[in-house]
């Protein structure tokens, strides 16, 4: 598959896996199917997590990223305080055609802005396919055990796995979808999205970034 197709593909399956684990957060009747429907969707990200046109254009981009992030840190957290729009535009144009709202990104860049101040833990490319699969199981699992818990109880797991969802799909999105964009941008994608994704790995699995 051509590395732009496969993109794009990958942005698809994740909106798609999105929907579906949102569904199941939502309960209702059939809830097997519901969780069936989540491990369909998610096949689809791991396989086009690997495919090799995927793989080489997200190691490309995390490689270029490297060599600018530590003289990007500091100006980064800056610009998002400072004067964050040029970054929400750019980054939401480079999450299409995954649906990802401009309060998606916000909650994203306020979780960044919020965090510790030394470096985030930032994501290894070649453990992408690893982390999704962690986090999905992690995600069946808490909410099928939130049914027994007590109404506030459910509610503050519901909100987290909410976040997660969020942080996973985003993060994985914000990496694929900016190696299809002006590189110059590499280091702050690899920032904003990795520090989303390990967030949810550290928030959902309680793993650290290697």
């Amino acid at each position: 598959m051509a590395q732009k197709q496969a993109i794009r593909a990958l942005l698809l399956a994740l909106d798609d896996w999105r929907g579906a684990i949102a569904a199941f957060k939502h309960g209702g009747s059939d809830l097997a199917s519901k969780a069936q429907q989540v491990r369909a969707a998610g096949a689809k990200v791991s396989d086009l997590l690997e495919d090799a046109a995927v793989a080489t254009a997200i190691e490309t981009l995390v490689k270029t990223a490297k060599t600018e992030f530590p003289q990007r840190l500091d100006s980064f957290h800056e610009e998002l305080q400072r004067q964050p729009e040029p970054i929400l535009t750019r980054e939401l144009e480079s999450l299409k055609p995954l649906s990802c709202s401009r309060k998606d990104l916000e909650t994203l860049m306020q979780a960044y802005c919020e965090g510790p101040k030394h470096p985030p833990k930032l994501p290894r490319p070649d453990q992408l396919e690893t982390y999704f699969i962690s986090l999905q199981t992690a995600m069946l699992e808490d909410l099928q055990a939130s049914r027994w818990l007590s109404r506030t109880q459910k509610k503050r797991r519901k909100r987290k796995i909410a976040t997660g969802i969020l942080f996973t799909t985003c993060g994985i999105g914000l990496l694929a979808g900016n190696t299809l964009m002006d590189w110059e941008y590499a280091a702050t994608s690899y920032i904003l999205g990795g520090n989303a994704l390990m967030q949810a790995v550290q928030d959902l699995t309680g793993e650290e970034s290697p």
